[in-house]
């Protein structure tokens, strides 16, 4: 899954960016472009590479990912949007997620009744912005991903994270005990 979506990804970075350094050069290589991969190899690849084109569609104001869309420099008629199955980004950011709330908190699975909820919004919003301005610790895990935590001081279980990918995804997760809505509209923790 982390393959197929570094593909796809990869595909919409924009390579300039310096948070984005060496992912060009991988991306091409995975599609079959370098001197050291046979023809075979090469082959597989190309394929690879064709069938996400394949499936990409013309921009044509579409709706994309928030933090993600058109490259500047170029036209609008010529771009493409790479097509990215929800339960592959989904998938991936909450293993992403989990790990990441494994190591930063002393070994901890998120078990029930937590759980983790994804958010990709167009703009942060203002309470968002000042809880990770206020209690938000940041720590790069590598380059090109950054990640900023909030949790409260009372609840060690519960936490907010905003990951930052290759200076260009955003993505948000929300750690909270799961809440079900009942027949008759009330929540219900559980």
């Amino acid at each position: 899954m982390e393959k197929e979506l570094f593909l796809r990804l990869g595909m919409c970075i924009d390579p300039a960016k310096a948070e984005a350094t060496g992912i060009n050069q991988k991306l091409l290589r995975s599609f079959g472009v370098g001197p050291d991969i046979s023809g075979s190899e090469r082959e597989i690849r190309k394929k690879l590479k064709d069938k996400i084109m394949a499936e990409s569609i013309p921009y044509a104001g579409h709706e994309v990912l928030p933090s993600l869309g058109l490259h500047q420099g170029f036209a609008p008629e010529a771009q493409r949007i790479i097509l990215i199955p929800a339960n592959l980004l989904f998938g991936v950011l909450k293993k992403v997620f989990r790990g990441t709330e494994y190591v930063l908190n002393d070994g901890r699975y998120i078990t029930p009744p937590y759980s983790i909820e994804l958010y990709h919004v167009h703009e942060e919003p203002i309470g968002i912005t000042q809880i990770f301005g206020k209690f938000a610790a940041t720590t790069s895990l590598g380059p090109g991903f950054e990640l900023k935590k909030a949790a409260p001081r009372d609840d060690r279980c519960m936490a907010l994270y905003k990951v930052t990918i290759w200076g260009t995804l955003i993505s948000y997760a929300s750690i909270d005990k799961h809440s079900e809505i009942s027949a008759n509209g009330s929540r219900a923790d559980i």
